[in-house]
């Protein structure tokens, strides 16, 4: 340290690495191999004696800290390989457990650490997935207040983990340091409160490298977050990629993640068929947050095998009331997510602010409620800008609908395609977009027929909106004149038939940045519908033709008939008729 106090200001950077290197050379490293031959020759059978094999060797007398390699052949089970706790810091600042084995639990857990115990812990598998089993508390926790920790888990499978006093089955995690989870997975975990597998408490200074996890299959918590607990703190700020989801479920909300803010939070790479389901946020819950965005993402949200096939609202159910809270959605692709209640693939809640950009909603549905692919309520700003929304069904506005308060729209290059109401009777105001009449953007009163039938391109804005034999025209941000009080006719939530919705199938690539309005039409142009008319009126002669000929037919053949049968002879009542006695002589 003196000498970096006396380096150039040009060479401080280089100083400081020279100091770290220097620090480096103060830890002494040392190596131990426990289990398979190793175990029966010399004694060495647990992770405690391999850790007191470090702790004891002379060698390291003269070091401050130490670093400790240990390295379990085959599998382990048994007191010393299990319920580890370490809650006070010794001179082994590093661990780093290599099992090349499975770890079998009876009950208890694996490893606990505490008290900034060790400032980096590693537990990995040098190849294939190796699994722990069988924990009935949570199996492996660490927690930390030093900002410089590192906890990494490598190809750690944990299985059979279940859990009765409310807490995560499998993992907590709790610092403000480095996080590195490649290749963990969980399976069959169950928590008898929240997080159905693992939580993490993050922190402005965590870094969460990549993945919270690789995957979560048959994961299950009776609260929230059937797979993933994600807690937020001022100044929050993490990026990952989703997990893959397979039979993951909340009763009560969350059943992939639950996350609560504040903080910002970015979720991709949310990919091909998760299988989840809870009350509220099928797939995400996301409360108090400072910042929710989610994009680039392509998937089709499945329900659980056993049956449940739709969660009560929003596939993705983003709400917080913080000042400035914020939902940013781009270059998201939902092909299918149904709902019971409403918001198919969104329901933003509460936030100041919710932007929709190059997005794609297919066979979202609604089956009850508003907005078969997005439901605003109480969002003061909306967004929803060169994004296309197809085949997806409501009670009331199949695509979007806004209502508990809204005060400004910016809608622009956006189609609604094929749009439908459960109710086939509902008004055609309420089909592709809804409001209650507390959302006053002039936007959402804006609807008016196409001046050309079943042509888009004949609207004068951005917006438009084809199904079946209608053509609907809305005002986008440029021409929207304001503030409007005319709220949409209430809806009718009679228990309508829930009907299959075909998603259509668009990547990403496909998602129009604009649509030009003299090449994207929807629909059948003038000469079209002349041409068809003809050939109705055609079918129409020639039905009744045919019907003439049918009937100059048949009293043909009924008088040929009559002329047949002229002679009746009919034997003596004496004798037995018969049905082939030969009553009926035809004439020549």
């Amino acid at each position: 340290l003196r000498l970096c106090k006396v380096c150039p200001r040009a060479s401080v950077s280089f100083c400081f690495s020279l100091f770290s290197l220097l620090s480096l050379s103060l830890a002494c490293s040392l190596e131990v191999t426990i289990g398979g031959t190793e175990c029966s020759d010399s004694g060495l059978c647990t992770i405690i004696q391999g850790l007191n094999t470090c702790l004891f060797d002379t060698k390291c007398d003269s070091f401050p800290v130490i670093t400790c390699v240990i390295t379990v052949q085959g599998e382990i089970s048994g007191e010393g390989n299990s319920n580890l706790v370490f809650d006070a810091a010794s001179k082994i600042d590093e661990l780093s457990i290599i099992l090349e084995g499975d770890v079998t639990l009876d009950g208890g857990f694996f490893i606990h650490v505490s008290n900034n115990a060790f400032t980096s812990l590693q537990i990995q598998s040098p190849g294939t997935t190796v699994g722990i089993f069988g924990a009935s508390e949570t199996c492996f926790s660490y927690t930390s207040d030093n900002e410089n920790s590192f906890v990494r888990l490598r190809g750690i499978e944990f299985l059979n983990a279940t859990t009765t006093d409310g807490t995560p089955p499998a993992m907590v995690l709790d610092t403000p340091g480095t996080i590195d989870l490649p290749l963990v997975g969980f399976s069959n975990t169950q928590s008898s409160g929240d997080c159905g597998a693992a939580s993490i408490q993050l922190y402005p200074t965590t870094s969460m490298n990549d993945q919270p996890a690789a995957y979560f299959e048959d994961t299950v918590a009776a609260g929230q977050g059937g797979g993933l607990c994600l807690y937020g703190s001022v100044g929050t700020n993490v990026s990952f990629a989703m997990p893959d989801f397979m039979g993951s479920h909340a009763l009560n909300r969350g059943g992939g993640i639950y996350i609560k803010g504040p903080g910002s939070f970015h979720i991709s790479s949310i990919l091909g068929t998760p299988s989840v389901w809870a009350n509220n946020g099928s797939l995400i819950y996301a409360e108090d947050f400072d910042l929710l965005r989610v994009s680039d993402s392509d998937y089709t949200l499945s329900g659980r095998s056993t049956g449940i096939t739709a969660s009560e609202a929003g596939g993705i159910y983003a709400q917080s009331f913080r000042p400035g809270a914020a939902v940013e959605v781009e270059r998201l692709v939902v092909r299918g997510s149904t709902m019971e209640s409403s918001g198919g693939a969104l329901y933003i809640e509460g936030v100041e602010t919710a932007n929709i950009q190059q997005s794609y909603f297919a066979g979202c549905s609604a089956t009850y409620g508003y907005g078969g692919a997005i439901l605003f309520n109480g969002v003061d700003t909306i967004e929803v800008q060169e994004s296309e929304f197809a085949s997806n069904r409501a009670n009331s506005g199949a695509s979007l609908a806004c209502i508990g308060g809204s005060s400004t729209a910016h809608i622009s290059d956006v189609m609604f395609i094929g749009d439908v109401l459960y109710d086939i009777y509902g008004p055609d105001e309420e089909l592709d977009i809804y409001s209650d009449g507390s959302c006053t953007d002039s936007f959402w009163y804006s609807q008016s027929p196409c001046p050309q039938k079943f042509a888009c391109s004949s609207c004068a804005d951005s917006v438009c909106g084809t199904s079946s034999l209608k053509c609907f025209c809305y005002c986008d941000s440029e021409s929207c004149s304001g503030p409007s009080s005319s709220p949409s006719p209430a809806p009718s939530f009679e228990n309508f038939p829930t009907n299959t919705v075909v998603a259509v199938s668009v990547s990403i690539d496909e998602i129009p940045s604009s649509y030009d309005e003299d090449t994207e039409q929807s629909g059948l142009s003038t000469l079209w519908i002349v041409v068809l008319s003809l050939l109705g009126v055609m079918f129409a002669i020639m039905f009744v033709v045919l019907i003439g000929l049918l009937l100059v037919f048949g009293k043909h053949k009924k008088a040929k008939m009559l002329e047949k049968y002229q002679v009746i002879d009919t034997q003596s009542p004496d004798t037995p008729q018969r049905e082939d006695d030969g009553i009926y002589h035809h004439t020549d």
